[in-house]
């Protein structure tokens, strides 16, 4: 629908329509078309205020002039001539022209005054066209007039009408420059002179004047125009540029988030991997301050032999400080809650942790803060505000542990400890590895039993560091309301939890008791190990359910067994995917240790293994049972070649497997690997070195593994192998150029071994660094050889099964007569004597034997599983140095309650005993409880 604006002239009610033009969607009307219908229009004005002209952003006026659009409202036309009438004969004032005065005084808003009665004299000596005087303003000629023609006052009236006229049809910038012009204002004077022929040449010079301009506007206009377009041009180019720098700093904020996600990523995967190497390394404390035994007598520490006792310390941080909690509790190292232990053998123990003591001892001496851990000066570290009353060896060391300190520090300097450890080294988990850690427990006279050392519990921190904390600071940051409500859920099924390592063991009997334990265990923080086990035929949505509880959970530590093997109907569709669970639970880089002891049978046969690229580098333990498993070789071969990061391999199968499973998994082992037969160590078999995986790249037999590998058997049971001659050659052959074997249980029960096999048997006792050894020979002849072999340096257990009474005495001297080669003590810490024999008992020349072999030992277990008299007993035991005794078994018969009395009292010096068992002996309740006060556990039921 066109749009028209409304218009009429000022002062008259004849209305024009004028239609409007769309630029931009908005309605305008051009001048030019104003113009044509009002011709000498000035302005137009609405309500008596003047309508603008439409400007650009730059307030310059649009071209082609225009004036906004003004919908049903009428505008008044103003004209610029000065009197007359418009074109319907009325009357109307003209507007002024010129904002200044002529010469003459007179107004130039009226530059031709009607009322002047001058003559006008023209002079027609020039070509020059005048106006005709009487014909409207037309030109003649000059040959026309006379010379000096006098112009009549209605001529001059009709000459200047005619000039203003002119005036009036140029544009409003043409007037304006007319107006300011000096040939108009001396035109105007030549008028009021008469001066006619001064004024038809002026006349001439203002139309040529008025062309000039009129081109002048129209290059102006052309010009304006370029200058628009090219201010358009520079704001589009301003705009596509200040767009490109927004998308070029949007692109810089992704990828500023894309780097922020890639670090926090990062961050993530290294606290899983840090998580997973640290819970499999720090089974136990790792860090400890050790100090004189006695604190208030420093000067023990120059005698022959000081004494040292080990205080665990408390790992807090700022991973142990709670957001909410209002606790004034400090967040600094402190000495755990408990009493210490001594330090058996402290020149062993120095030799082993000397440097990493010392590191400590400084560390604490000087104070020190390292990744968010802050050690305070030595005074804050014993809090005996926190301090039960039972501590009182803690509490003593308040204002003794700078001496005691000091002391230490001065015995290790003297002793020349490495230092080459450093505190950064430290804090950074290296100083220590999981080896030495899980060692430090045998240098402990440990009275704790099962409990964890120095009362302490094991926490994972956010960036996935393990650390040790008190109870305070474990329920400082883990909510004891938390942790309280999973142990009350426990209750309800067949399972336990450990909370001061995090250790949950659980059997589950149907989906639905599942169910229950998973929704609580979702909600447990400080669950790190899981053993579960299953006892319906699981399908894949419980091994689903299964998989998904332990994703959610801090769980690095799984284990699971199955006791039901039949595969349900429900879970055909799943046949070939039905343990694929379990294999995502796996290779989560949350677990590090995998064990699955009774692996069902179709267990590599219902899984997608071979046809997955899964990675299993989180795993650090894993144990798979091979025993019945289908299709063994080809799946087990795929998972230990993608498991690079492994530190123990166990795997359950039998004597006639071993050479087939070894040789499938050799190219890729890079730990130790552990044959067991149910619970029963097989053989363990370290990496072996780049040059025999070259010399043989499969095996055949168990000769061929020993003759190839039998240097890298770290342990073996010899217990049910065909010890022929071709066995024992190989593995004589095989450790000829050195050995590694540590454990080494053999037996000959159905038959007497020959005479080469003996031989080769010492021979490889003798070679090796046996620590346990198990000698369970049938011939006195063969126990005799070995014995006289045994590499006492090295040895720490020793386990003697004897058959008949009469090889007792044979047996012993082979014993003794080896240990009289050994200059200093021997380190035996563990000695079992076993006789199957009922009647006689042991002779006096067998005591004897027996008292010179244990006076010669540190045993710390010991194990008379053999018939003895009271006296005989009462001998040996008097014979040991019983201060190292931690654990003492002896078959006493039927001994009544005062001979049971008269071994209790033999053992009183005995201050580390945790257990005495006295089988078959008489034990009274008083008995019982007399030790229970000491911290001894007495029964007479060998376990």
């Amino acid at each position: 629908m066109e749009e028209l604006q409304l218009f009429r002239l000022i002062g008259t009610t004849d209305i024009k329509r004028i239609l409007c033009s769309q630029v931009y969607e908005k309605y305008v009307v051009y001048w030019e078309d104003i113009e044509r219908v009002f011709p000498g229009v000035k302005y137009v004005q609405v309500n008596g205020a003047a309508v603008n002209m439409m400007r650009d952003q730059n307030q310059n006026r649009d071209v082609p002039y225009r004036i906004q659009h003004y919908p049903g409202v009428e505008l008044d036309v103003v004209l610029s001539t000065t009197g007359g009438c418009d074109r319907a004969g009325s009357s109307v004032t003209t507007a002024s022209l010129s904002p200044t005065d002529g010469p003459t005084g007179v107004s130039t808003s009226a530059p031709f005054s009607t009322s002047t009665t001058e003559s006008i004299v023209v002079d027609i000596s020039s070509d020059t066209p005048l106006l005709d005087p009487q014909g409207g303003g037309k030109m003649v000629s000059r040959t026309t007039l006379s010379s000096k023609q006098v112009v009549l006052p209605a001529q001059k009236e009709s000459l200047e009408s005619e000039i203003e006229q002119r005036l009036i049809s140029f544009s409003p910038e043409v007037q304006a420059q007319v107006l300011l012009s000096n040939s108009y204002n001396s035109m105007v004077q030549a008028i009021k002179k008469g001066q006619v022929e001064q004024s038809n040449r002026l006349m001439g010079c203002l139309l040529k004047l008025k062309d000039a301009l009129d081109k002048n506007s129209e290059l102006t206009a052309w010009n304006y125009g370029l200058t628009t377009e090219n201010n358009i041009l520079v704001t589009q180019m301003v705009e596509m540029q200040r767009a490109l720098d927004a998308k070029q700093d949007e692109m810089k904020q992704l990828q500023i988030q894309a780097l922020s996600q890639l670090a926090l990523l990062q961050k993530q995967v290294q606290a899983v991997l840090t998580q997973t190497y640290e819970l499999h390394e720090y089974p136990i404390p790792r860090l400890f301050v050790v100090l004189p035994q006695d604190s208030t007598g420093w000067n023990r520490l120059n005698s022959h032999s000081p004494k040292f006792r080990l205080y665990f310390l408390c790992e807090c941080g700022e991973h142990t400080k709670s957001k909410n909690s209002k606790s004034k509790i400090p967040h600094h190292i402190h000495l755990a809650k408990h009493e210490g232990y001594d330090i058996a053998r402290p020149t062993e123990f120095f030799d082993q942790y000397g440097s990493y003591v010392l590191t400590i001892l400084r560390m604490l001496k000087f104070g020190i803060s390292v990744a968010g851990v802050i050690v305070p000066a030595v005074s804050h570290l014993v809090r005996t505000d926190f301090l039960d009353q039972t501590c009182v060896t803690i509490q003593l060391l308040e204002r003794t542990i700078m001496p005691g300190m000091n002391q230490v520090i001065e015995y290790l300097e003297k002793t020349s400890v490495d230092e080459s450890q450093t505190i950064d080294g430290i804090m950074n988990n290296e100083a220590l590895e999981g080896a030495d850690l899980r060692k430090l427990d045998t240098f402990l006279k440990n009275k704790d039993g099962n409990k964890v050392l120095g009362n302490l519990y094991r926490t994972v921190t956010s960036d996935g560091h393990v650390k040790w904390v008190c109870i305070d600071h474990y329920r400082e940051n883990y909510q004891s309301k938390a942790a309280e409500s999973f142990r009350d859920a426990m209750k309800a099924f067949e399972g336990s939890f450990d909370e001061s390592v995090g250790r949950v063991e659980v059997k589950v009997r149907s989906p639905f008791q599942a169910e229950q334990f998973y929704m609580a265990l979702e909600k447990a923080r400080s669950v790190y190990e899981l053993k579960i086990e299953i006892f319906w035929d699981a399908t894949y949505n419980d091994f689903n359910r299964l998989q998904d509880t332990v994703l959610k959970t801090n769980v690095g530590v799984f284990e699971l067994q199955c006791y039901k093997f039949k595969i349900p109907t429900s879970d055909i569709l799943n046949w070939s995917k039905r343990y694929d669970p379990i294999i995502d639970i796996m290779r989560h880089p949350s677990i590090q240790s995998f064990a699955y002891p009774n692996t069902r049978t179709d267990f590599f046969k219902r899984s997608n293994l071979l046809s997955r690229n899964d990675n299993f580098s989180n795993l650090r333990y894993l144990e798979i049972d091979l025993i019945g498993l289908d299709a063994v070789v080809p799946n087990l071969k795929c998972l230990v070649s993608k498991a690079s990061q492994l530190k123990r391999l166990i795997l359950q199968t039998c004597w006639s497997q071993i050479p087939t499973v070894y040789s499938a998994i050799v190219e890729h082992q890079t730990c130790p690997v552990t044959f067991k037969y149910i619970n029963e160590l097989l053989m363990r078999i370290l990496p072996p070195s780049e040059e025999s995986q070259q010399s043989e790249a499969s095996l055949q037999d168990l000769a061929h593994l020993f003759r190839v590998y039998g240097r890298h058997i770290e342990a073996i049971n010899l217990r049910g192998v065909e010890l022929d001659n071709s066995v024992m050659d190989a593995f004589a052959e095989g450790i000829q150029n050195g050995s590694r074997l540590r454990e080494l249980p053999m037996e000959s029960v159905d038959r007497t071994l020959g005479a080469k096999c003996i031989k080769n048997l010492a021979k490889i006792v003798a070679q090796s660094e046996v620590r346990e050894l198990i000698i369970d020979l049938k011939d006195e002849e063969e126990r005799v050889v070995v014995m006289e072999t045994i590499p006492w340096r090295h040895i720490r257990e020793l386990n003697i099964e004897l058959k008949q009474s009469t090889q007792e005495r044979g047996a012993m001297k082979a014993l003794v007569h080896s240990m009289e080669r050994v200059s200093e003590r021997v380190e035996l810490e563990y000695f079992r004597l076993y006789c199957s024999t009922t009647s006689g008992g042991m002779s006096l020349a067998e005591e004897e034997l027996l008292r010179t072999f244990v006076s010669s030992t540190s045993l710390k277990h010991l194990i008379l599983d053999t018939t003895m008299t009271l006296k005989q007993i009462l001998s040996v035991i008097k014979s040991i140095d019983v201060t190292r005794l931690q654990h003492v078994t002896l078959r006493t018969g039927d001994f009544h309650s005062t001979r049971v009395q008269s071994i209790l009292d033999s053992l009183r010096h005995a201050t580390e005993l945790v257990t005495i068992c006295l089988i078959d002996a008489i034990i009274t309740e008083e008995q019982v409880e007399q030790m229970k006060a000491k911290g001894i556990l007495l029964s007479n039921e060998y376990d």
